[in-house]
């Protein structure tokens, strides 16, 4: 599958299929890890499956202050 990178705000993505999505269990708000490899230039997207050094307290009260202040994230990401 060919795919463009867009531009978002400041940075850059690629929109992921649904289909590829749902084969991996990814939804809305999952964490994956990007990697390089230098060698053949590829990169490398692995979903997280628990959250190293981060508990579920501190996971949940940081969802919920980028929640909160998405708005202001997302103006300030524009910039």
């Amino acid at each position: 599958m060919v795919h463009k990178v867009i531009e978002v705000g400041k940075s850059k993505a690629v929109v992921i299929p649904k289909e590829l999505v749902a084969k991996a269990g990814l939804r809305k708000g999952s964490l994956v890890d990007v990697t390089y490899n230098a060698q053949d230039g590829s990169l490398v997207l692995r979903p997280v499956t628990e959250q190293v050094g981060i508990d579920a307290h501190f996971s949940r009260a940081l969802q919920k202050g980028l929640n909160r202040y998405k708005n202001v994230l997302k103006e300030l990401a524009s910039r």
